[in-house]
């Protein structure tokens, strides 16, 4: 239906039409349903609406909300900028709706009970998005009997989810489609590898591709039929944590008493031998060598500070999202691909930092890249707050964090603080 002319598509009350596919049609045009939605609802089975923006028909969608309505796709229509901006009402009008198709949307995270409208919802696609769990919220649908999330960013699935999952099928069987995402073959997802080879559950394999806990590729089943040998383990992984982390406590104290002064020299030439040996093998490009993350009041200190630091003395290669990220192109795919590009991501926590969505979607982007062996160090520089006052979220990511405190001035050498920032930024650049 695409047309060069702006165009308006009547569909009068008493219609018998079903189906309408509105697909890339022109953005001047739109489609007007005459009805009386109390005698005359319109008879509208399907709805196909893919490309541009997700506004053009979202307004038409008010006189469905007591029809025929069954089948709606809804692709790449820039639906994570309409769960932003209408984080409960976008699927309000859509409570007939059965099949529900929002694949290739770029969705990172579904907003709370952004699906609660669609009581008679059976079939959602969500592959090629960029979602790193499936939504919790699923749970509380008990009609679904085909979900689709290939393609995306899943490292594992939740108890919550499986159990539902096994809940649906034993209801009236259940369908999950799971290719395509880069799940993690660890202690972690014992569990998860064992559900796979075990369930009811209708999948699209049994076979999945995976990480091992040491970098290499694997696959789900062939982590399953080398369970003794891969995860033996993990029975005492609590126990073995928990001395492990006492031991190196107590040796890295009576480093620290010792030769306090000269602790990160020996710390970071030791792991640039290391580095060293690895970087022979694997050689990455990478496009800059720092991402920042940050919030609006500290975008001030950035550019008068820390730029003319890594930039002007260091020689380091910086993203800002303000002066390097390309117009034209969404901002989640922005982040992403600087991310992706980056060797290495510092989070500037400050007194106003709170958690945005676009943060949520670093801080999870990070542990994405992190876990892909992507990006080579994750810093958390904390200024004039206290450690206690760094948002939860950064829990997801600490095992592999460098945490540095820039407290007043006056109470601390920042000196210290510039060596150990030089040290965590340049030891991989330079050897």
């Amino acid at each position: 239906m695409a047309n060069d002319l702006p165009i308006i598509y009547l569909v009068p009350i008493n219609n018998r039409l079903k189906y309408i596919d509105l697909s890339y049609s022109i953005s001047s045009g739109i489609i007007l349903f005459e009805s009386d939605s109390l005698h005359h609802p319109p008879n509208l089975e399907t709805l196909i609406d893919s490309g541009g923006d997700y506004s053009f028909i979202w307004q038409e969608f008010g006189r469905f909300s007591h029809n025929n309505l069954k089948t709606v796709v809804w692709k790449n229509r820039n639906l994570n900028e309409g769960i932003q901006a209408h984080p409960k009402n976008l699927f309000r009008n859509l409570n007939s709706v059965e099949t529900l198709d929002i694949s290739e949307n770029n969705i990172w995270y579904f907003s709370d009970n952004l699906l609660d409208p669609m009581k008679n919802l059976s079939r959602l696609n969500l592959s090629k998005n960029l979602l790193h769990s499936i939504p919790i919220q699923m749970i509380n649908h008990l009609k679904i009997k085909t979900l689709d999330v290939r393609n995306n960013l899943l490292t594992g699935i939740s108890l919550e989810i499986r159990n539902w999952l096994d809940h649906m099928q034993n209801m009236h069987s259940m369908s999950l489609f799971l290719a395509g995402n880069a799940f993690e073959c660890s202690c972690y997802n014992i569990d998860l590898i064992r559900w796979l080879q075990t369930t009811d559950v209708k999948l699209d394999s049994r076979s999945y591709k995976c990480v091992l806990p040491n970098g290499s590729n694997s696959n789900t089943l062939d982590a399953y039929n080398s369970l003794s040998d891969l995860f033996a383990h993990c029975e005492n992984f609590m126990w073995l944590t928990l001395a492990t982390t006492l031991l190196s406590t107590a040796f890295i104290i009576a480093i620290l008493l010792v030769l306090y002064n000269k602790r990160w020299k020996i710390i970071f030439t030791l792991q640039g031998i290391i580095n060293r040996v690895v970087e022979q093998k694997i050689k990455r490009q990478y496009t800059y060598d720092v991402y920042i993350s940050y919030e609006g009041n500290a975008v001030y200190w950035i550019k008068e500070t820390l730029v003319s630091k890594l930039e002007g003395e260091w020689g380091l290669n910086m993203c800002i999202r303000e002066r390097d990220f390309l117009a034209g192109i969404s901002h989640a795919d922005n982040e992403a691909e600087a991310i992706k590009e980056s060797r290495c991501i510092i989070f500037v926590i400050t007194p106003g930092y709170r958690l945005s969505p676009d943060r949520t979607f670093e801080i999870d982007r990070a542990q994405y890249e992190r876990t892909r062996s992507n990006l080579e160090t994750v810093i958390v520089l904390t200024k004039d707050i206290k450690i206690t006052d760094v948002p939860r979220k950064f829990s997801y990511i600490w095992n592999y964090v460098y945490l540095i405190e820039w407290v007043d001035h006056k109470q601390f050498n920042s000196d210290n603080i510039w060596e150990k920032l030089k040290l965590l930024l340049t030891q991989k650049r330079f050897y």
